[in-house]
């Protein structure tokens, strides 16, 4: 007596199935959380919006100071 198994291979694809769900659930958690944790950028192109990289800092050639005062 030849036995056949037509359910056993529908339990494995659907299990499959499930783990592969599962799996892209967690990492669409997973992108979320690193996304929610990510800096936006600070300075923002205004022709393209794309975010910009400050590449130099220049350094002050003297320290910022109070206008002059006023004699009347």
């Amino acid at each position: 007596m030849q036995q056949t198994n037509k359910i056993q291979p529908l339990s494995i694809g659907a299990d499959a199935k499930g783990i592969l769900l599962y799996l892209v659930s967690q990492n669409q958690k997973l992108q979320d959380e690193i996304k929610a944790h990510e800096q936006s950028p600070t300075f923002v192109c205004p022709h393209c919006g794309s975010a910009m990289e400050v590449i130099e800092v220049l350094p002050h050639m003297y320290l910022p100071r109070a206008p002059p005062l006023r004699l009347h």
